[in-house]
């Protein structure tokens, strides 16, 4: 006594093994990139900087630009390279490791050099590093 085989079921699983196939390869496996570990204001009237203790008015500013080669600038002064970018975050981290930490990037800087300086920037001892967000001035947003 044999298997009873109903040939009308083969086309239905062809189709299923295609799906499968389709969904595995067209699943997305790379991590996206704005699961970065920080948070930006997620509405516009929200102030950009982060709240800061009463006795604590220092802000460091980290700005980046450029697209070939980047121009690093600490608090408005030029910045050789990032080790020396580095070199100067840990010296401010050995006087308070709370001092707030803000990247303005420009659009035109790679995203692979943005992480390098963010990497730096926690690697250095200082513990609140965010990004700045652009917000339009009011009255002037496009129509």
């Amino acid at each position: 006594m044999g298997y009873v085989f109903d040939a009308k079921m083969t086309p239905m699983i062809d189709v299923i093994f295609q799906l499968l196939i389709f969904f595995l390869c067209t699943a997305g496996f790379a991590v996206p990139e704005a699961v970065l570990p920080t948070e930006l204001p997620r509405n516009a009237a929200i102030s950009t900087l982060p709240a800061t203790p009463k006795d604590q008015t220092e802000v460091v500013t980290v700005q980046l630009s450029g697209k070939e080669t980047l121009i690093i600038q600490l608090n408005h002064q030029p910045v050789a390279t990032v080790f020396d970018l580095l070199e100067r975050l840990r010296q401010i981290a050995r006087i308070s490791r709370d001092v707030p930490v803000i990247l303005d990037v420009s659009s035109e800087v790679p995203i692979g050099q943005v992480i390098a300086v963010y990497d730096k920037a926690l690697s250095s001892g200082l513990r609140d590093v965010h990004f700045a967000a652009r917000v339009p001035f009011a009255g002037l947003e496009s129509k």
